[in-house]
This record gives C-alpha cells, structure tokens and sequence, in this order.
C-alpha cells in the first residue's frame, strides 16, 4: 500500500515557505529548490525514525526544530520521545547537532484513555530571551509545555 505523508515541517527561509520533508536523510522542499543530503548512518539518535515537530526557528546560522520518534512498547503500541535538532540556515540545510538523548518522555503516569500510549509531541516553539517554550501534546489527551534554558539546549547537544 502507499504510506500516508505526514510530519512535514515549515518554516520560513529569508521569505520562503519551506517544509522539511525528512530527517535522515534531511530534506528541505520549498523556495525554488530541493535540498537534501544522503542518509547518515551516525546520526546518534536511539529512540526511533526522527519524525515531525516544531517549525524551525533561526539562531544565528543554525535553524532549530524540536522532533518527535517512537519505539516499540507493549501490545502494538509505541512509546514516544522528544529531541532537538539544528541545521544550517543555507542549503544544503545539513544537520549539525542534535540532541542525542530524549529531551522528555512519554509517561504512563500521565492521564491515558483506554491505555493508550505514553506520548509526547511537540507542536510549537519560541524562543524569547536566551529561553525555549515549547509547546507539546500529551498522550493525545492533554498539552502541555515546557520552558528550557538555551544554554542548557546547548550542553544537551552534540555535533553530527
């Protein structure tokens, strides 16, 4: 069968609409390009296919984007995670670091219908006075957020 699309990514580029296609490979459409690098095989991200999240937000030559992955759980369900990533702000648009353990969790301690499961996704970000709110779904039941110092972001992450 044909996979459905989803968890595309905007953001605007220097005026230009772009969407992030894919993580690994990274894969920017929009503007009058396409942008893309080959898959990489190092990326240091254990918790699952990086999916979808925050539009990126700009930091001085590096965009920004939250992302969400998940990993097999019990009774065909998954468990998800919550990470970072940052790319260059011209094409190529190659990623440069990442963070590579989870920045939250999905939680069974959280409010879920029917046992459904542990999930956490982030849906939005900004970034005002050296400090990150973001915004996220729990378990598609509730929201919530969370504010994380930039510098902390920063100690988080390793280069790619």
């Amino acid at each position: 069968g044909v996979r459905p699309e989803k968890n595309w990514v905007p953001f605007v580029d220097q005026g230009e609409l772009r969407f992030i296609y894919s993580a690994n490979p990274h894969v920017v459409f929009g503007g009058r390009t396409e942008s893309g690098q080959p898959p990489m095989a190092t990326l240091p991200w254990e918790h699952g296919e990086i999916r979808g999240g925050t539009p990126a937000v700009l930091i001085g030559d590096e965009y920004l984007t939250f992302f969400h992955s998940s990993t097999p759980w019990m009774r065909n369900r998954r468990r998800y995670f919550m990470g970072a990533y940052a790319f260059q702000s011209a094409e190529p648009f190659r990623i440069t670091r990442i963070t590579p353990n989870p920045l939250l969790t999905g939680s069974e301690e959280d409010f879920r219908v029917l046992g459904g499961p542990p999930v956490i996704f982030p849906n939005g970000a900004i970034y005002e006075n050296d400090v990150w709110t973001v915004v996220f779904g729990v378990n598609d039941e509730n929201c919530g957020w969370i504010k994380i110092p930039h510098w902390d972001l920063d100690e988080r992450m390793v280069k790619v």
